[in-house]
Formats: C-alpha cells, structure tokens, sequence
C-alpha cells in the first residue's frame, strides 16, 4: 500500500512539474494603461534581414527593434547599413547608418546571460555583445537608472500612437505597450508610474509594430498584424 502511495504521489508531482514547465513561456501585466510582457527566455538575439518565422516554437516574443532608414524603402535587397547605429547579431558587430536618435543601447551578453542598458556612449557595449556572442542594437533612451532622459525624441510629445519600450522593471526584462493610443508624452508618464529602471525606445508606427508572443499553454498571439516588407531587425526572445 505505502509503495503504492508512494508511485501515486510521484505520478501527481510529475504531471504538476510538467504542466509548470510547459506554462512558463511569459508573465503578464496591466498597470497604469500599460501592457507588460516579461518573457521567460534563456537566449536573446538580434534578427536581421529575415523576421524569425511565427510557426517557431522556440520563438516567445519577437518584435521590431532599431529604426530603419529611407533607403530601405526604395532599395531591393537588405543591407545592414539600412539600420540605425552599429549593431551585433549573432555575435557580429555589424555597420548602421549615423543615427542622432540613438542615444542609447540594449546588449545582451550571451555566454554569461547578462544584458545591460547604456546611455550615450556605448561602443563597450557593442564590443562586449561580440566577445561574448551576444546581440545590442541602438535607439532612443527614454528613462536611465530612474531618470527621464529622452532629450532626443524619436517623435512630438503630442504625437499620439501606441507605444512600445524595452524596460527594465522590477529587476526582469520585459517589453511594455501602450494598452491603447495615447501620445508619447502620456506613455513616459506611464512609464514613470510604473516605475521602470530604464525604457528603451522599440520602432513603432502601422505596420512597423507587427509583433507577435507564444502565451503560457504555447498559443500563439500577435499584438499587432498589419505588416509591411520594409522592416529589417528584430528583437527575438527564445525558450
């Protein structure tokens, strides 16, 4: 009988264990008219050219990242040089075009599973992503170690849209959305309430902000699905 027991309980163990392992893909939350999503990743990279593919399981939230330049419109092929700012994919540092916008950085270090955020100069940055086979990329800072510092703003403060910002909160990564369109001046404010430790700026606008994330049972979302072939670099999280 003990024996029995004992199989039982090790059965209902395994199946909570398992269930807990497969629902662990993305936390969620709502505050202050702000969506956030904080994926469970254990690697993230920079993709450049080719948008990773909505039917890859490993994939758990993917979204745009630097700007891309004028040149992109017009041009047939991808060229690394359409993106803001130098940038690492893959572990390779990689030539963008000047960008004044870009006042900060995003590197994820992969060999150690560290990332960090940089205001103004952050060459080091770039340079530590290749060393350790990790992805950064350039755009605007919005708010640095608690402080509002989006001196150089990627658009009006009146300009109304729905926002994104990659966001240090609560010591997690997570990417934050606006729940509905308000203008960029309301979002920093948001944000602020929220509380963040830094906000990067994410490219946004129509088109541009085709997105999409894999929820705790594996299902498939997409944020926002008007797409356009112009975009160039995303910012990929994997399981």
């Amino acid at each position: 009988m003990i024996r029995w027991k004992r199989l039982i309980c090790l059965i209902f163990l395994f199946g909570v264990c398992s269930c807990c392992l497969a629902a662990n893909n993305m936390k969620y939350a709502r505050q202050h008219g702000l969506l956030v999503f904080q994926p469970n990743f254990t690697r993230i990279d920079l993709v450049c050219n080719k948008m990773p593919s909505a039917s890859d399981k490993s994939v758990i939230f993917c979204c745009e990242a630097a700007f891309t330049g004028k040149e992109r419109l017009k041009a047939s092929a991808f060229r690394h040089s359409h993106i803001a700012g130098n940038h690492v994919s893959g572990g390779k540092l990689y030539k963008g075009y000047p960008s004044k916008a870009n006042t900060g950085c995003f590197a994820y270090y992969r060999e150690t599973g560290k990332w960090e955020f940089a205001y103004d100069r952050y060459s080091q940055c770039l340079d530590k992503a290749v060393r350790t086979h990790g992805m950064a990329f350039g755009q605007t800072m919005i708010i640095f170690n608690g402080k509002d510092v989006h001196g150089r703003r990627p658009v009006r403060d009146t300009s109304k849209n729905i926002y994104r910002a990659l966001c240090e909160w609560n010591g997690k990564l997570c990417i934050v959305d606006s729940e509905r369109r308000m203008t960029y001046a309301q979002f920093i404010a948001a944000l602020k309430r929220l509380g963040v430790t830094h906000a990067l700026y994410l490219d946004m606008g129509i088109g541009w902000n085709f997105s999409f994330y894999r929820d705790n049972k594996d299902a498939l979302h997409y944020i926002h699905k008007i797409r356009i072939p112009f975009t160039t670099n995303w910012l990929t999280f994997y399981k």
